[in-house]
């Protein structure tokens, strides 16, 4: 399987928060959406695991 499969099923939209959104907030974009992730972004960056839970 090719990421191209997987987006052609899933579609190709984005869907993020920033880092100071509310933990409430991401989980109700992720039911509304019928969606397992989003990225989190700040100032058009994306956060790592790392970048945050190190500051």
């Amino acid at each position: 399987m090719k990421v191209s499969d997987i987006l052609r099923v899933k579609g190709n939209t984005l869907y993020t928060v920033q880092p100071d959104e509310p933990l409430i907030k991401a989980t109700q974009i992720m039911a509304e959406k019928d969606i397992g992730s989003l990225v989190v972004m700040e100032h058009g960056d994306y956060w790592t695991a790392t970048r945050a839970t190190c500051p």
